[in-house]
């Protein structure tokens, strides 16, 4: 998909309606943010970065009851999707991915019957941290989503080489949550560690505890070791608890899984 008025731009985004959309009700969008690639992990994990390989958003929704629309990270010029981080190096500017993001979900909301008030995030590693860093950025963009879904990694951990990915930064745009919810997911660690979290999910516990102690997180590991966000189109226990606490959050009635 390209937006309204830009059809002959390179930039686009991806969109899915489901199954049973019709545009006499509204419905809840999830907005997912691809992870960076090319990426190869030692597990056999590989992700492009492109928008139309994300899946996370998708598996989550299943194929019926959400819209999903898949954002892309655009150049410094705003004229091309990149697959590393977002801008251009040095720089990284995200003020053109931030624009587009405002405007790809407007347009949803308006055009596909999307209920402005059921937005939720999604993001996988350089999507996870995006939630936050993207999502948090100003009071516009973080009007615009009322959850989010934060897949290995987050915001405010570690320094990356996009500006402002320090930890003081990251807890400044942490204020813009309120008191919206978020599920912070990781992946398992191997069975010879001996901890009751993963190591990257008791970080970001720890980071929460003391930033945020107030917040409305909740925390799930998925299972598996991969660094990808592929788990999510497979039944699960982790995927069912991901579904349940995505049900109460938008409201949706009970369902079958439908993938």
């Amino acid at each position: 998909m390209r937006l309204p008025g830009c059809e002959d731009a390179a930039c686009y985004h991806t969109l899915s309606l489901p199954t049973d959309w019709q545009p006499k009700r509204t419905w809840p969008v999830l907005v997912e943010w691809a992870g960076n690639g090319p990426f190869a992990g030692r597990y056999g994990d590989t992700n492009s970065g492109r928008v139309e390989d994300a899946c996370l958003a998708q598996g989550l929704a299943g194929t019926d009851g959400a819209i999903v629309l898949g954002l892309p990270y655009l150049d410094g010029t705003g004229s091309h999707n990149v697959s590393m981080w977002w801008g251009t190096p040095p720089a990284y500017d995200h003020a053109a991915t931030i624009g587009y993001a405002k405007a790809a979900i407007r347009d949803v909301c308006e055009r596909f019957a999307g209920d402005p008030e059921r937005v939720v995030l999604v993001g996988f590693s350089r999507g996870a941290i995006a939630c936050n860093a993207l999502g948090l950025a100003d009071d516009e963009m973080a009007s615009l989503w009322q959850a989010a879904v934060c897949f290995s990694h987050y915001d405010g951990l570690r320094p990356w080489p996009f500006p402002d990915s320090d930890p003081a930064s990251a807890t400044a745009r942490l204020a813009r949550l309120g008191d919206r919810q978020q599920l912070i997911i990781a992946e398992s660690a191997p069975a010879a560690t001996d901890t009751p979290l993963p190591p990257a999910l008791a970080a970001t516990k720890r980071y929460l505890a003391e930033h945020r102690p107030q917040g409305r997180f909740q925390f799930l590991e998925t299972g598996f070791l991969n660094h990808d966000d592929d788990w999510a189109l497979l039944p699960s226990p982790a995927r069912q608890q991901a579904r349940r606490w995505l049900t109460g959050v938008l409201s949706l009635p009970d369902r079958n899984e439908s993938l």
